[in-house]
């Protein structure tokens, strides 16, 4: 999921979109990959980053510390 799937919409309809990720990932055996440049929505939806650079994983590990190696760079 591209995080612009999100923010298509009202405000109303963003919420809807929000809650049904939220959703899926607490209640299915699914995994979710989330493809984005905002560290917010990361935090908001992903235990476990990795950042991509030219093609190349640089960094993989917690959210908070894919974050923070994502912003020092």
């Amino acid at each position: 999921m591209v995080d612009e799937a999100l923010s298509v919409g009202d405000r109303k309809f963003a919420k809807k979109c929000r809650e049904r990720v939220n959703s899926i990932i607490a209640n299915e055996n699914v995994t979710v990959l989330f493809v984005t440049h905002s560290t917010g929505t990361a935090k908001e939806f992903c235990h476990r980053g990795i950042v991509i650079q030219k093609g190349k994983a640089m960094f993989s590990g917690g959210i908070e510390e894919a974050v923070d190696f994502y912003t020092a760079s």
